[in-house]
């Protein structure tokens, strides 16, 4: 039997399908269920069949989005006042860096995500596996194992590079939310609602800029008040993962070298070309530098062989007795070989603290010990304005003598001649001026200690070792930032947040990214109310089937929601209107829902959305034949990749703290004063051009001149 309609029909039921989404959406809402709103450009090209001067090829310029809603309850926090009502107390080494819990927490997370790999790969430890969990457990686990409800909106036509459409698009949601709280019950539609609304990083500053255009307006919904940008993590994932062009790096053991012995082609040196393999192999690079340097510090010439450095139990051992080597033993190699860059952060806190150790002294009236400084010394001037020290001017000391021979001196004050004004309208330069000792910064070497390690001090060098010492560091980073998707952990994601800060602020081109990170922890920590914070950290992720380990970035989900509408405008052929357009994509969630329930109703088991992946263990296993034939971590001094010369041992060995701390303080000033601060840049890559281009995975040609290839991974020392 064949069943036919019209066009007209099927439009009709289509139309009705569709028609009911505001409904849909009301029901969750009356559940209690706050609504997120994820949202991305949708670029496609009508293509004309004959091409005349008023019929052309057209452009087209779209957004695409969904509503899902959250999945841990927030109904018991304050949503009236901010986080931190007294701005003046949020501190940059307690906020924005990692805290000494947090300090204690990455070991962890670390450890279990080295012995995940070393199970595989080390015969010797493969009863270990039966320790090591599948899932790292938080607080939210449970909740985060339930399956997202996600539904799709119509696509709406407004282009994201237009201020005047971004706005319009503003005026859609405002008008959507007011629709779905309109018939929601006196006391829930009374509510100030506030809405997530989630996109890329570039997507995030245009709703930013859209709301800075309507600050002057009278009306909190006019002025958006309510809609609250977020960034997100999947695009935040191939920022860190990102891919540069250079003519070096072809030595073995490095990532070129691996692209190029292996025949990953589909590498690209363009990551969002083909986000994957390029994460595929950089997972795989730190996988096997893992594993060499396990052999290296354990004492194993092979893969095979029985460590000789460190104690393993026997295969027959009891679950105790593997878990105290996991705590112990694994943990301490993980500390040694990924974990000890961290230290600068621990020095800012440090000096922070005795920073305020001092002011308290002062307010309670301790005296000050007697400073002396040789003349000739270089100082910076220091005053304290609206309750931070700020250097005003620099200078040199100098030995004051009065004409009748006699030498100025002053218990707690130093003469100083100014050779150069920084910040003050009041001192000239060659002015000398007698200045309190306490308030002099004398110069010094930017002289930061190594952390007690087998590994040797930047004194003596070994570039091969340093330059494995920087994949495991950004490979276990990128390991991490999967596996908080995986398990939805909002806390352990704001971790995250302040590691990739520090890791961007490293780099030249990195600086927009590290603001997104900063904004993003200033907003959730401090101007946020406490209902909003909790709602943005833990709403970054869902999970489209159920099951512990199955969440992804949200982003992602949007991702795939615009391949699946570009299907749809495919199957619409010439009738690429608006109208039609709009049709097909507001009944996709219903459509959706009707299949499922006909499938259930006949007994149709559910498609299988496992994939199947080629083995890569293999090629694995021979990747870390190779690195074990260089011994990187076997101390060589002098030892120096050519095309990276003087690499450090830590991304990290670059950040100046004394920098990031005055760029925190600046940037936390001016979104204390407006959220719609954004970060100015010189020479930063436009990356616009490429953000809808992370589903197009194209295959590489056999013509294409990959000589000046080169994956680089947040390291300024060079490219990776």
């Amino acid at each position: 039997m064949n069943i036919t309609h019209t066009r007209t029909e099927h439009n009709n039921i289509v139309d009705d399908v569709g028609k009911d989404l505001v409904g849909v959406i009301r029901k969750q809402l009356m559940k209690g269920q706050p609504l997120h709103i994820v949202f991305d450009n949708l670029d496609f090209i009508i293509l004309a069949n004959i091409i005349l001067k008023n019929h052309r090829n057209s452009d087209m310029h779209w957004i695409g989005h969904y509503v899902t809603f959250d999945r841990v309850k927030s109904d018991n926090l304050d949503d009236q006042s901010p986080l931190v009502p007294n701005k003046s107390s949020f501190d940059n080494a307690g906020n924005y860096l990692l805290s000494k819990e947090e300090l204690k927490e990455i070991p962890d997370h670390y450890t279990m995500l080295a012995a995940r790999v070393l199970v595989q790969f080390v015969p010797c430890l493969y009863p270990m596996a039966k320790v090591v969990p599948r899932n790292i457990k938080h607080e939210y686990s449970e909740e985060m194992k339930e399956k997202s409800i996600i539904i799709n909106l119509s696509i709406v036509p407004y282009n994201q590079s237009k201020h005047s459409d971004v706005c319009q698009y503003l005026e859609y949601v405002q008008k959507l939310i007011k629709d779905i709280h309109n018939e929601l019950p006196e006391a829930e539609a009374g509510k100030d609602v506030s809405v997530p609304l989630c996109g890329d990083q570039l997507g995030r500053e245009r709703i930013t800029g859209a709301k800075k255009t309507r600050m002057g307006c009278d009306l909190p919904s006019e002025r958006f008040d309510n809609i609250l940008e977020c960034p997100t993590l999947w695009h935040l994932k191939q920022s860190f993962l990102r891919v540069g062009t250079s003519a070096c790096g072809r030595e073995v053991g490095m990532l070129y070298y691996m692209r190029q012995h292996f025949g990953m082609n589909n590498v690209k040196s363009d990551v969002k070309k083909n986000y994957k393999a390029a994460e595929s192999l950089m997972l795989s690079l730190t996988k096997a530098n893992l594993c060499a340097a396990f052999m290296e510090w354990s004492g194993m010439e092979t893969l095979n062989a029985n460590p000789t450095k460190v104690d393993v139990p026997a295969k027959d051992a009891s679950e105790t007795e593997w878990q105290q080597f996991l705590d112990e033993k694994v943990r301490a190699f993980v500390e040694e070989f990924v974990m000890f860059e961290f230290d600068r952060e621990r020095i800012l806190r440090e000096s922070e603290q005795t920073k305020k150790k001092t002011e308290r002294q002062e307010d309670q009236g301790v005296p000050d010990k007697i400073i002396t400084i040789e003349p000739g010394t270089d100082v910076v001037l220091v005053q304290n304005k609206d309750g931070t020290h700020a250097g005003i001017a620099q200078g040199k000391v100098i030995k004051l003598v009065l004409p009748d021979g006699n030498v100025v001196a002053m218990q707690d004050k130093t003469s100083v001649k100014i050779t150069a004004v920084l910040n003050s309208n009041e001192i000239k330069v060659d002015q000398i001026v007698m200045w309190p000792s306490s308030m002099l910064a004398v110069r010094q070497p930017n002289i930061i200690p190594t952390p007690q390690s087998d590994i040797p001090p930047i004194s003596k060098r070994d570039g091969v070792m340093n330059y494995s010492l920087q994949v495991l560091q950004l490979g276990f980073l990128l390991m991490n930032l999967n596996d908080k998707e995986k398990e939805g952990d909002g806390n352990r994601s704001l971790l995250n947040w302040k590691l990739l800060m520090l890791y961007f602020r490293c780099r030249s081109r990195g600086m927009k990214y590290a603001f997104e990170a900063m904004r993003f922890i200033t907003m959730t920590k401090v101007l946020y109310t406490a209902r909003v914070a909790h709602r943005v950290i833990h709403g970054q992720f869902v999970n489209h089937k159920g099951g512990a380990g199955n969440n992804y970035a949200n982003d992602l989900k949007m991702e795939q929601i615009v391949r699946n509408n570009k299907d749809i405008l495919k199957g619409l052929c010439a009738n690429k209107t608006l109208k039609a357009v709009q049709r097909s994509s507001s009944a996709a969630y219903g459509l959706h829902q009707i299949v499922n329930n006909f499938d259930r109703q006949s007994n149709i088991p559910t498609d299988s959305t496992a994939h199947t992946y080629a083995d890569k263990q293999a090629d694995e296993r021979e990747m870390i034949e190779i690195i074990c034939k260089i011994k990187p971590f076997t101390y060589q001094p002098g030892r120096e990749y050519i095309s990276f010369n003087g690499i450090a041992k830590s991304p990290l060995e670059k950040l100046n703290i004394v920098m990031l701390n005055k760029w925190l303080t600046d940037h936390k000033k001016k979104l204390f004063q407006s959220p719609y601060t954004h970060v100015e840049l010189e020479d930063e890559d436009d990356d616009e051009e490429d953000e809808d281009n992370n589903d197009d995975n194209s295959s590489d040609s056999n013509e294409e001149n990959v000589s000046d290839f080169e994956l680089q991974i947040n390291s300024e020392d060079g490219c990776y």
